[in-house]
């Protein structure tokens, strides 16, 4: 049959480090899983037990083709380089996923270990 992966899903994107120690520190935005526009198959989610997001919604499905998830992040001060934190734990073999940011895909895909040793299915 078909997997739904066990998966919790934030994110928060981080400012790299600066040579400016006078610059504030601010805090930065945060979008959790139902904040998101989801594509394809991946869908909402609640049913895993433990799950650390946001009332324990998740996105399932995003090892099905086609699958995505969007979010847009407002309020960043300026352009730079900017350090994105994601958690995400699948269930079975570990997988991976393609990250684009504002159209372009990033060099390197997204680890989605299977960090908690959950089975398949």
């Amino acid at each position: 049959g078909g997997t739904t992966p066990t998966q919790s899903q934030s994110t928060e994107p981080s400012p790299s480090a600066s040579d400016d120690d006078a610059e504030k520190e601010v805090d930065l935005p945060s979008a959790d899983a139902k904040a998101m526009r989801l594509g394809g198959p991946a869908s909402l989610a609640s049913d895993v037990e433990g799950a650390e997001s946001d009332g324990g919604v998740y996105v399932a499905n995003l090892n099905q083709p086609g699958a995505s998830v969007t979010w847009t992040v407002n309020g960043i001060p300026e352009d730079g380089l900017y350090t994105l934190f994601t958690t995400y734990s699948a269930a079975g073999e570990d997988q991976s996923m393609t990250l684009t940011v504002n159209g372009k895909e990033f060099g390197s895909k997204l680890n989605l270990g299977n960090f908690a040793q959950a089975k398949d299915g």
